[in-house]
C-alpha cells in the first residue's frame, strides 16, 4: 500500500501534526527532525487497518520499514509522493497532546 498524503483526513493531517509537534508541509524539509513526524505517519496509516494501533507501536517500525509503509525511499527522507498540503487548507494547529 503506497501512502498518499492527499487521502488523510483533516483529523488524520492534525494528529500527525500534533504527534510530530510540526506542520504538515514541513515533510522533507531539510534541518526538520524526521523521526517523531515518520513515526506519526506510521501511526495514522496503520490506525486505518487496525484502530487499536498505538503510537508506541509506530516507534517500534525501522526506518526502512516505515518509509516502506508510507511509499518513501531508502535514502531516509521522509518526504511522501504526493504534496500533503494539498488537501488541507494550510492551517496549523498549535494544540499539545
Amino acid at each position: 500500500m503506497a501512502f498518499d498524503a492527499t487521502k488523510l483526513t483533516l483529523g488524520e493531517i492534525e494528529k500527525v501534526e500534533d504527534i510530530s509537534r510540526l506542520s504538515i508541509d514541513q515533510i522533507g524539509e531539510d534541518g526538520v527532525p524526521k523521526a517523531r513526524m515518520l513515526a506519526a505517519l506510521v501511526y495514522v496509516v496503520k490506525r486505518r487497518e487496525d484502530p487499536t494501533f498505538q503510537f508506541d507501536q509506530a516507534r517500534e517500525f525501522t526506518q526502512d520499514e516505515a518509509l516502506q509503509l508510507i511509499g518513501g525511499d531508502d535514502e531516509g527522507d521522509a518526504e511522501t509522493p504526493a504534496d500533503p498540503t494539498a488537501s488541507a487548507n494550510g492551517d496549523e494547529h498549535g494544540t499539545e497532546s
